[in-house]
């Protein structure tokens, strides 16, 4: 037992072509000066609620809440019926911008169907499960890169490739080339 490190990864719950979305609350932190600590927490635990009965309504899993985000994810499936139940999910997540009553709550979302793996971490009593690979690091970069503070919806180029016609049509493209972005009309 001793001099043999501890084992990292427990178990593999799934591998292979999955989708993860990011939703964030975009400019959430100068909410935080106008308003109330308990306004604050109240309409957070709402929006965060919210956020959670419209990703499971639509197949996808939530893995953690991040402070005022929300990583979710739908296992490896169909990548093209991945992509559409991840838009659908993505397209009533923006909406609830107009619900929340406490304070401004507006949303940026990001999501990505690619190459990844869902694993628990960690020694037995203390194991976390976590969602790591390209899938992950895509719909993370792509809300970093593209949106910034700004609310709205932006996918990678391959995810934007699996949707059909007419979702692929809801898109404009970006200057830079690698994401495109929601038309929010």
């Amino acid at each position: 037992m001793s001099g043999q490190p501890k084992q990292l990864v427990e178990t593999a719950v799934f591998q292979g072509r999955a989708g993860v979305l990011v939703a964030d609350v975009a400019e959430f932190a100068s909410s935080l000066s106008s308003v109330s600590p308990s306004l604050l927490v109240d309409g957070l635990g709402k929006v965060l609620s919210e956020q959670q009965s419209v990703i499971v309504r639509h197949g996808g899993v939530i893995e953690q809440f991040v402070g005022c985000a929300v990583l979710a994810y739908w296992p490896p499936a169909d990548p093209a019926v991945i992509a559409t139940q991840m838009l659908a999910s993505s397209m009533e997540l923006i909406a609830l911008n107009l619900k929340t009553a406490e304070f401004t709550c507006r949303l940026k979302v990001s999501f990505s169907v690619n190459e990844c793996a869902g694993a628990f971490f960690g020694p037995a009593s203390g194991r976390r499960f976590q969602v790591i690979g390209r899938a992950r690091d895509l719909a993370e970069e792509t809300m970093n890169r593209s949106l910034g503070t700004q609310a709205g919806l932006a996918i990678d180029r391959d995810t934007h490739a699996l949707l059909p016609a007419l979702d692929r049509a809801k898109f404009s493209e970006n200057a830079g080339g690698d994401f495109v972005f929601l038309q929010t009309t």
